[in-house]
């Protein structure tokens, strides 16, 4: 697979225009297509993998998406720690990209129903520039991230965060179940639930590239430099 954006790959797919809303309202529809995401060949993947559909006329830059991720009830089997490596986030993007993403791990608060919702800040990435788009089609954008190591037995979000809107006619893409609680995004006026609230037909593709470890930290806000100035 090329690399056509570092830390980006290119993943290639046939894709048709998909239609959504232009405005922050419900989604109507969205079009289906191949799934050849590849898999981590690391310890576990978190979040959802799943590609089916994109949703064009919703993304419009300076907005934040969370996903859910549960290291027990996603499946690992790491008895102590998780140790999240890099965040993935499926996108369509056209030439004339320039972007820029970072990516944070959030504390999951009780919500309604049971539910998860987006809490506060635990640490941060660094901001990745995503360019060299020669074509436009649906891409595995790869986020390295190196948290440090959580607890196993909690539940958290990642989110990717858009800076700027310097990327023309992204769609959004999504696969896998559609379930309240999983997937939000804030625009500005604080966390929505996309299934739920504004009927996406399914989560987004979203994902985590995990490892196990057997020292977990508190869970105290930090940044990603003030964490590799820790370890010099």
């Amino acid at each position: 697979m090329p690399r056509v954006v570092l830390p980006a790959f290119l993943v290639a797919f046939v894709l048709t225009t998909a239609i959504a809303s232009s405005a922050r309202e419900a989604v109507v529809s969205a079009e289906a297509f191949e799934d050849p995401i590849p898999a981590y060949t690391g310890e576990c993947i978190l979040g959802n993998p799943s590609a089916a559909h994109t949703y064009s006329g919703w993304w419009s830059g300076n907005e934040s998406y969370a996903a859910l991720v549960e290291p027990v009830g996603g499946g690992c089997s790491c008895s102590l720690g998780i140790a999240i490596q890099s965040v993935h986030m499926s996108m369509w993007l056209e030439p004339g990209t320039s972007q820029y993403v970072q990516c944070r791990l959030l504390d999951a608060d009780p919500g309604g129903a049971g539910d998860w919702i987006p809490g506060k800040t635990l640490v941060t990435s660094e901001w990745i520039l995503i360019s060299g788009i020669t074509e436009a089609g649906v891409y595995d954008i790869e986020i390295p991230t190196y948290f440090w190591c959580a607890e196993t037995y909690d539940s958290y979000f990642v989110t990717v965060d858009f800076l700027g809107s310097g990327s023309p006619g992204l769609r959004l893409v999504g696969g896998g179940t559609d379930d309240a609680g999983i997937v939000w995004n804030d625009w500005g006026d604080g966390w929505t639930d996309l299934v739920e609230t504004m009927g996406f037909l399914d989560n987004l593709t979203i994902w985590t590239d995990t490892d196990c470890c057997t020292a977990p930290v508190g869970a105290e806000p930090a940044s990603w430099g003030d964490l590799k100035s820790s370890y010099r």
